[in-house]
């Protein structure tokens, strides 16, 4: 885990840019719910490597608006779906974040030092 890729940049209103690539996501993607928010592991541009660089963000699929409803996409894009079913018959996916360079994430806990 200490040699994940997925990089968060931290942006001047305190989000970060996400961007990477996981798979095997458990129900990562699906037209069941308004919004599906994803915890992302990352590290921040700066951080050391190995697991105590790793931090945990909050990447939701549609940015939300002022008002509280689900906004524009947030660039991110389920890549594939698993050729079987997952956990208690839950499709897996792969899911890919900033392709586009506008996958805006939330820190949720930050890396031990």
């Amino acid at each position: 885990m200490g040699a994940l890729k997925t990089k968060a940049v931290k942006q001047a209103d305190g989000t970060y840019l996400i961007t990477g690539q996981k798979i095997f996501i458990t129900s990562g993607d699906n037209d069941v719910y308004e919004n599906i928010i994803h915890p992302v592991l990352a590290r921040i541009e700066g951080d050391p490597p190995g697991t105590k660089g790793i931090s945990i963000f909050i990447v939701p699929k549609y940015r939300i608006n002022s008002d509280g409803l689900p906004g524009e996409l947030n660039d991110v894009v389920c890549t594939g779906v698993e050729h079987k079913m997952g956990i208690h018959a839950s499709a897996t996916c792969s899911l890919a974040f900033g392709d586009n360079g506008k996958c805006v994430g939330y820190l949720l806990g930050k890396c031990f030092r």
